[in-house]
């Protein structure tokens, strides 16, 4: 039997772990060609350890290297993950992070400059690349991991709650421009995910004991 997406190649930054991880599973096993991108090397290799063993179908998955904040990386990790004729059907954008926990009087610049420089530039150089492979295929599916904090107010995370919502005011913008390409661009907002190292977040929202899940 034929897998539903045998065939599709697919590239998810920030997929060694994590929601990353968990889309490139999905993704796999529904017999696609995954290309996980990420900054730990080793943790990407094990993780493609992990969707080798659940791929169906003609699925399989390989790995890049890669700074979403470097647009050279991210042009190689698109390249890594398309077809020969440089087309690729979806992307998912799951790298970002969470400098820190602060309160908006003294909260670190350098920390609102990181989070606006991994989760707003980053995502614009995935969508920059990943929606112009994908459009020379004839269309696909761009998927950003965005987050809660862009419709509810979480105390402590200005760099996060700021860039994440600029992140997503930039997706809408290219939906609009994209779909004339027949390149689909949506957002999903997770909650509160578990990470592999113990995350501040967790102890101000009462939450003691993490869950198992892998961080991104």
């Amino acid at each position: 039997m034929t897998s539903a997406l045998e065939g599709r190649t697919a590239l998810v930054t920030g997929g060694g772990s994590s929601i990353g991880l968990g889309c490139a599973k999905r993704l796999v096993r529904d017999g696609a060609r995954v290309t996980i991108a990420g900054r730990n090397v080793e943790r990407l290799r094990a993780a493609v350890d992990v969707l080798a063993a659940q791929a169906a179908g003609g699925g399989r998955a390989s790995w890049v290297r890669c700074d979403v904040t470097d647009e050279q990386d991210v042009l190689g990790a698109v390249a890594a993950a398309s077809d020969a004729d440089g087309g690729l059907d979806m992307c998912v954008a799951a790298a970002g992070a969470n400098s820190g926990l602060a309160p908006v009087t003294a909260y670190p610049t350098a920390w609102f400059e990181a989070d606006l420089r991994l989760n707003v530039l980053g995502t614009l150089f995935t969508l920059r690349h990943a929606g112009a492979a994908m459009a020379r295929s004839g269309g696909g599916s761009f998927v950003y991991i965005s987050s809660h904090v862009t419709r509810l107010t979480f105390a402590l995370t200005a760099g996060y709650s700021a860039s994440k919502a600029a992140a997503e005011a930039l997706i809408r913008v290219a939906a609009e421009e994209l779909g004339s390409a027949r390149v689909r661009v949506n957002c999903v907002r997770p909650g509160l995910v578990a990470r592999i190292m113990p995350d501040p977040a967790f102890a101000v929202a009462g939450l003691t004991d993490e869950p198992d899940v892998v961080a991104e």
